[in-house]
């Protein structure tokens, strides 16, 4: 197995030519090697868990450049919002809710409907403004979508405010559904934290469901 590009430090660099995709050549051959250290930290859950998100994180950056700021940024705002609202009651609670759901839409919104606006404006009103094009950041609807999904079971509790930022993190970025779906509710998603251990069939059942998308 010819690992070579591995010594190279521009790998570690964010190309628009060769952004990082599932089908990536490379990121078979690195997912091999993030499996096997996983399978050796996997006694030490919390570290396993940092090795996870490091990738993950990694991988996002690896298929979208610099947006990885603005991924970061939503899910630190996100669990903070949906900490207070656990915390807060009545109107309060209501003002962080739909505060939270502008601060989640708001990215998704002017990435996707920035130019359509400008340019709906420019036909019926016969204005001139120009708007700046910009890339949709890859994985934008379904990040915003599962940040949403956690937000709202948390206001109706369904859901209490994970009190761990690090599985809160893990939940949304964890690179198997991070680009390319689907949206993952957070209640059926995080309680998982809580099993002992992920029985054999299971294990063959989600298998076989990845290398089918892929």
């Amino acid at each position: 197995m010819n690992l070579d590009f591995l010594h190279s430090a521009s790998w570690f660099e964010y190309s628009e030519v060769k952004p990082w995709f599932f089908t990536s050549h490379s990121f078979f051959v690195v997912l091999g090697l993030v499996l096997v250290v996983y399978a050796l930290l996997k006694p030490f859950p919390k570290p396993a868990l940092v090795f996870l998100c490091a990738f993950s994180l990694f991988f996002y950056y690896k298929s979208s450049g610099l947006f990885l700021i603005l991924f970061i940024a939503m899910i630190a705002c996100d669990y903070v919002m949906a900490r207070l609202i656990n915390q807060f009651k009545g109107k309060a609670r209501n003002v962080v809710f739909y505060l939270a759901l502008v601060c989640s839409l708001s990215p998704l919104l002017y990435f996707k409907y920035t130019t359509l606006f400008v340019e709906t404006c420019n036909m019926y009103l016969g204005t001139h403004f120009v708007s700046q094009q910009y890339f949709l950041p890859i994985g934008i609807s379904f990040y915003t979508f599962q940040s949403l999904s956690y937000i709202i079971d948390v206001y109706r509790n369904t859901l209490k405010a994970n009190g761990s930022f690090l599985n809160y993190v893990f939940y949304m970025t964890f690179f198997p559904h991070l680009v390319a779906g689907p949206i993952v509710r957070a209640k059926d998603f995080l309680p998982k934290f809580q099993m002992p251990h992920c029985p054999i069939p299971l294990n063959a059942h989600g298998l076989y469901f990845a290398f089918a998308g892929v």
